[in-house]
Formats: structure tokens, sequence, C-alpha cells
């Protein structure tokens, strides 16, 4: 499906996190069903190909010297629905099928990737019953599982899980205790925004107030 190769090749690039709410967010004014597990399903398939800036080594204009976003769609060619059809009236096999391989220094080849797993993970747990999106593409090996002292918590990338450490006790007073902070903004396109988007575990939806 169109989604799915849109999402396996943003986590061959590295994996930005802003897809995981504008992605969602045009599905749903076109009625699709895409949620942040789809994102975290599919990042455990293609590997990450690309180590780019912020989180990485090389600048955007390297991956388009290097071949551009073709050649890492031909690299991902066996894990993509080649026929789906593109903005462009052609196929998305037709769109990669004549691009070069790439320059492997940027854009790696499947048996030799970046990481084995894609460029985002969502982890899940009592700090983020929702969960909560991670551009692990860009977290050192060393902090893949931490525990934290001065804000504490305890978080495990490979097995997606983020935890408060506190008691049961402690954490239903804590929900009970809290309360959604007043808008930030009073006027203008961001107070708009602020008074109907979404939590970010659905995309940046916008939904008119229920009267």
């Amino acid at each position: 499906m169109r989604r799915e190769n849109a999402i396996r090749l943003d986590m061959a690039l590295g994996g930005s996190t802003n897809t995981t709410l504008h992605i969602p967010a045009i599905a749903h004014a076109a009625e699709v069903d895409i949620t942040i597990a789809d994102f975290d399903r599919l990042s455990r398939e293609p590997p990450q190909l690309c180590s780019l800036r912020p989180g990485g080594e090389q600048m955007m204009e390297d991956l388009e010297f290097a071949g551009g976003v073709p050649s890492v769609l031909k690299n991902l060619a066996t894990l993509l629905k080649k026929e789906c059809l593109t903005v462009a009236g052609r196929t998305l096999e037709d769109v990669f099928q004549s691009a070069p391989t790439g320059d492997t220094n940027v854009i790696r080849p499947l048996d030799n990737p970046i990481s084995r797993e894609g460029g985002i993970a969502v982890l899940e747990g009592t700090l983020a019953l929702d969960g909560a999106v991670v551009k692990q593409g860009a977290v050192a090996p060393s902090m893949l599982q931490f525990t934290g002292t001065a804000r504490v918590f305890d978080a495990d990338l490979p097995v997606r899980k983020i935890d408060l450490l506190v008691d049961e006790s402690e954490m239903k007073k804590r929900q009970a205790d809290w309360k959604r902070p007043k808008c930030k903004f009073r006027r203008g396109w961001l107070a708009r925004y602020e008074r109907l988007v979404t939590s970010a575990a659905q995309g940046a939806v916008l939904e008119p107030p229920e009267y």
C-alpha cells in the first residue's frame, strides 16, 4: 500500500518523528487508518540505509548527489509495493527502475545497513500510556537502554518500553491530580491549532470541538 511505502522510505532515511504527526493527519483527512503502531511495526522491517542530519552524518544535499530518493527506493525494492501509482501517474517501480544504485557511502544497500531496524521506535509504558516516539537512529548504542536519575524513568528501546519508576499508588495519585495545561496562544493560527489538534499519539489531526 502507498502509505506503507511512505513509512518504509522514512524508516530507511533515518526516521523523522514529524512523519508520525503528518502522515496520520493526511491519512485521517483521506479517511485512511494509520496509527503510530504502524510506524513501529514497519520500522522493524526495513533497515536504516541513510545517516542524515540532524541525527546523522550527511546533509540532505549529500543524499541528492548520491542518487536521491529514487536510489533509496531502488535499494528498498524488495520491501515495497512497487505497483502502486504515484502522484506522477506512474508506478513506483517506474520511478526508481532507471535510478542509479547510488553512492554506498551515503545510501547503503540492504545487506550492509547502518542499522537493522528503521529510524523510529515507539515505546509504551507508564510514562507514555499512548506511546512515545523516539528517533532511534539518532540514539547512541550506549543509551538504547537507560535508567534516569534526575528525571526518574527507565527506558529500553529494543523492547519498546518507557516506565516511570514510581509505585502504583503514586502513579494513580499523579494521574488524578493532572490538569490539562492552559492554551499558550490566544489569537491567530497557533491558537486555533492548539484548540483543535489531537494528541500526538493520533498524529497532528485537527478535530472540531463537540457542541
